[in-house]
């Protein structure tokens, strides 16, 4: 299974669960600790948004994930969701028709996987990395739905931070550069921004608003 249920994760008549909390808030610690570092050699980020980053960060990962306060656990976050991991097949939408149609069958590459990382981690991606931050209303359909499928629940985060911060957050962790970069391909108005607050709701904020 994808997730964990979370009956399982009770133990019998005990209201204890198998899984320590703090456990799951490592991965995001680390990536919170080197971020800032991090994105002043990469540079994929004007200089001014550099500046402002580690006021806009969380000082805690637990702002941005918690299980503990609720936030749906996952049992596997690939963690580096792209073009180059996905495989599948092309086929035409018809005999007449020469366009063909990616069908995405399986992942591959799990050298990055988060046993009890945030499921927002993968969706990120795939909106940056596969879905090039188009804003339109199919796209935040298959986000909601791939949010679905992975936490068997169709209420997206409402808890802690915002959305749109939160997957804001997310983008800004991520432990490489291509993420941030692909997002500057895809969106070079964020150089023109003038704090992180603006680009979130560029990036995020619109679908935010689909739930």
């Amino acid at each position: 299974i994808h997730t964990l249920d979370p009956a399982w994760l009770l133990e019998e008549g005990s209201g204890q669960t198998h899984i320590n909390h703090r456990e799951s808030l490592h991965y995001t610690q680390d990536c919170l600790q080197s971020a800032v570092l991090n994105h002043s050699r990469w540079r994929a980020f004007p200089k001014h948004l550099l500046e402002l980053m580690h006021a806009y960060l969380p000082k805690n990962a637990s702002e941005i994930f918690n299980p503990s306060r609720g936030d749906p656990v996952a049992t596997l976050v690939h963690g580096d969701v792209n073009p180059g991991n996905v495989l599948g097949f092309q086929e035409s939408t018809s005999t007449s028709d020469t366009r063909a149609v990616f069908q995405p069958t399986s992942l591959i590459d799990y050298g990055d996987a988060v046993f009890l990382g945030d499921p927002l981690i993968d969706i990120v991606s795939v909106f940056v990395t596969i879905l090039n931050c188009r804003r339109d209303w199919e796209n935040g359909g298959a986000l909601s739905a791939y949010w679905a499928a992975l936490t068997k629940s169709s209420v997206l985060p409402q808890t802690g931070a915002r959305l749109a911060k939160r997957c804001m957050w997310h983008a800004l962790l991520w432990p490489s550069e291509g993420l941030s970069m692909h997002l500057t391909r895809c969106m070079p108005e964020i150089g023109e921004m003038s704090s992180w607050e603006e680009v979130e709701d560029a990036v995020f904020g619109w679908w935010a608003k689909t739930r």
